[in-house]
């Protein structure tokens, strides 16, 4: 059955206001609720990062609600737009639908990445802006949880810049305990008086720009740069920050630094140093992979060299402004198989398939055939060795590098090392130890294999070293102490990387029961001093005491331990049987024999006095 009411959504309203909205309305209780719309009783899940059960919600409301449309509900009233910002087209409409299908959102969470968040991809109580409260109460007559004031970093209102509120200061912060589905501004004393968030260490200036600009990411659509790793290295060059085309990080942690202070960036989590070096999530943005990075770390990289997100988008997206969003998405399918450095597609020109005869043609001279097609020479050497063609090394480059130096040069070349080690080492051109390499062919894949080689065995051997200088060093540790080894094993040579630290046995719990006394040396024990206790009784010169069970037991420290199990004591159980008297054997026994030679302590002293008070 649907539910019978459930309010009209407002504008940017979280899914955790509405359902306070319909409790305060409808007047029932938070457990019935959530068990008509959700199906369980728990409202941890409606105000965290993704809500969970959002499937179930559509089915159990009225018809006509807009939030029977699930996937129009995640992208108007949840956070997931923000999140997904920096991604291509495809992975947002993929998470959309993630988050839609299933009740339960931490897949979605897992394969967003949220758990990235240093700084919590989401505040731990929902937050309200005073300011946004009365201005919605007096345009709605009620006042809601704004989207926009739920989002990492933000503790100010991205449209008044006031500081946000997350309870009160005498009823505690949202959700309120024993108030239920409780409004903003609404709690059980009162005068509300509202509780500020903890006030991040920051320049008002900083936290209303992360503010500003984290409203405007949850409200649009996503970006339309193709590539934005590519882009910010772009800036970043040329804002100086490179040494040629690498990005020079510890210029960048510095700008870093100068832009949202350091205090900021050690509060959430993102600090610019790390042991004294340019921290690991710096080198990581730079580089060109498929792995999503947290939407706050592009906005500070992005804030280094753009006054905002919009801006950026209109430096990187000046010849996208008319394209359709299938014109971005058919960009982005094709930007799937980009080359890691270039960043930008192999496009096979037009005079490839004619290069073989031109060549042959003019006796393989590479500056003959590239002023014939209008290309430069370096082009034509390129295709060259993309189609496996082989450039016969003139007879003046031989004769200058001489034989010696050009079994060299293929020497080590075959060994993978760098051509511009190579021409330094040898003191040759660039252009000559090119020539030299399409001489042969097959040299270019051999050089390939040999180089991919060895930077996995220097990678290899880093880890080793760590390893060597720390035995009980951990994935992790390789990951503080060498990051770039660290994400290149990750990439590339995970498995032996994983063979080097193998899972540890976690240490066998201390188990009582196996470490134990045996129970017929127990047994025997304690049924032999309580033999040796009965015999001190009987013997003593002090006043006779009635032997029973208990006494006995609990005199040798044993008594719970028999009366738990006393079938697995049986030679106690005996001892007991044979050294416990009833009572009226100790009136008739033991204590009738000894009345007449025992006498209390100072006894015998007053009877001597009151004798000689009668004489």
């Amino acid at each position: 059955m649907r539910f019978p009411f459930f309010p009209t959504p407002a504008e940017g309203e979280t899914i955790y206001s509405l359902f306070c909205r319909c409790g305060e309305r409808s007047g029932l209780q938070q457990k019935q609720i959530l068990c008509a719309l959700t199906g369980q009783a728990y409202i941890t899940s409606l105000y965290s990062a993704l809500p969970g059960y959002l499937k179930t919600l559509a089915s159990s409301l009225p018809a006509g609600n807009p939030w029977t449309d699930t996937e129009r509900t995640i992208i108007r009233h949840t956070a997931l737009p923000y999140y997904t910002y920096f991604d291509s087209p495809m992975r947002r409409r993929q998470a959309v639908q993630l988050l839609a299908n299933g009740d339960f959102s931490r897949e979605a969470v897992m394969a967003i990445g949220l758990t990235q968040y240093r700084c919590g991809a989401a505040p731990k109580h929902p937050r309200v802006c005073v300011v946004c409260k009365h201005e919605d109460e007096a345009q709605f007559g009620f006042a809601y949880f704004h989207r926009e004031h739920q989002l990492p970093a933000v503790a100010v209102c991205w449209k008044h810049g006031s500081g946000l509120s997350d309870g009160c200061r005498t009823c505690g912060r949202y959700p309120i305990r024993y108030r239920g589905l409780n409004m903003p501004g609404r709690c059980m004393c009162a005068k509300h008086s509202p509780l500020p968030v903890k006030e991040l260490p920051c320049d008002s200036e900083i936290l209303r720009w992360l503010a500003v600009e984290s409203a405007y990411m949850i409200s649009a659509t996503g970006t339309r740069c193709v590539n934005v790793r590519a882009k910010l290295r772009g800036q970043a060059i040329e804002h100086g920050l490179c040494r040629g085309a690498h990005p020079v990080y510890a210029d960048i942690a510095v700008a870093m630094e100068k832009r949202f202070g350091a205090s900021l960036l050690d509060f959430l989590g993102y600090p610019a140093w790390t042991n004294g070096s340019p921290s690991a999530w710096i080198r990581r943005l730079f580089r060109q992979n498929e792995q999503r990075s947290p939407s706050i770390i592009f906005l500070f990289s992005l804030g280094l060299f753009n006054s905002s997100v919009e801006e950026f988008e209109r430096a990187a997206c000046a010849k996208c402004e008319s394209s359709s969003p299938i014109d971005a998405l058919r960009t982005d399918l094709s930007s799937t198989h980009l080359p890691l450095r270039l960043g930008q597609a192999h496009e096979i020109p037009d005079w490839a398939e004619d290069l073989p005869n031109l060549l042959t043609t003019h006796s393989f001279r590479l500056s003959v055939v590239a002023n014939r097609i209008g290309v430069n020479t370096y082009s034509v050497a390129a295709e060259s060795r993309r189609q496996g063609i082989r450039l016969p090394l003139s007879k003046n480059i031989a004769a200058k590098l001489g034989h010696d130096k050009l079994e060299r040069i293929r020497r080590d070349l075959g060994a993978g090392i760098a051509k511009i080690e190579v021409a330094r080492k040898h003191r040759a051109s660039g252009w000559a130890v090119l020539l030299v390499e399409l001489d042969s062919p097959n040299l270019s894949e051999i050089h390939k294999c040999a180089a991919a080689t060895r930077i996995r065995n220097a990678h290899r051997q880093k880890v080793l070293d760590v390893i060597r200088s720390n035995p009980n060093a951990s994935r992790d540790t390789v990951a503080e102490r060498q990051s770039g080894a660290y994400d290149f094993m990750l990439g590339h040579d995970k498995r032996w990387f994983y063979q080097q630290f193998p899972q540890r046995k976690r240490p066998d719990t201390v188990n009582a029961k196996a470490h134990r006394s045996n129970r017929t040396t127990l047994d025997n024990a304690l049924a032999q001093k309580i033999r040796e206790l009965v015999g001190q009784m009987k013997s003593s010169a002090r006043k006779p005491e009635w032997i029973t069970k208990s006494g006995v037991l609990r005199r040798t420290g044993s008594r719970a331990k028999y009366l738990y199990s006393p079938t697995e004591f049986p030679e106690t159980g005996e001892a007991l049987k044979e050294c416990v008297e009833s009572y009226s054997d100790f009136l008739g026994g033991r204590s009738a024999g000894l009345s007449g030679n025992w006498r209390r302590p100072g006894r015998q002293s007053r009877l001597t006095i009151c004798v000689a008070k009668q004489d």
